[in-house]
């Protein structure tokens, strides 16, 4: 799972910086970029229209955008500051927990890791609807 790479990945960044490894922080940030290329990084706008029923898919998939970039300046601007007043290792490390809370939901909420079949989140809970005689 590329998550799981991207996580490892910045769980290694920061041991990189814990231990004064420097010549391997070039490595490890190819390997956060290539799980991002092969995972989550394309798919977001695929996933996110999959994910809303028809009625509200134009509403969700805004409010997902909106949500997708506000998080990205957040990020953006606020690493910097972190990366100076922090350090490195703490800031890739608390990344790397990040991570691993969206690898623990994509491993035990995401159908396909449950051996359930794709579809929409809402229909898990539907039943059919009984047929009239």
């Amino acid at each position: 799972n590329a998550v799981i790479l991207m996580t490892a990945a910045l769980f290694g960044l920061s041991a990189c910086f814990f231990m004064d490894g420097k010549s391997y922080v070039v490595g490890t940030m190819l390997v956060y970029y290539a799980g991002f290329a092969i995972g989550p990084g394309p798919l977001f706008y695929v996933v996110s229209a999959e994910t809303f029923e028809e009625e509200v898919r134009e509403q969700g998939m805004s409010v997902a955008n909106l949500l997708l970039w506000s998080f990205n300046l957040i990020t953006v601007t606020a690493f910097p500051p972190l990366f100076d007043d922090v350090g490195p290792k703490w800031v890739f490390l608390g990344f790397a927990v990040v991570g691993l809370g969206c690898a623990s939901f994509v491993f035990f909420r995401c159908p396909r890791n449950q051996g359930r079949r794709y579809g929409l989140p809402c229909e898990e809970g539907r039943q059919a609807e009984p047929k009239a005689q």
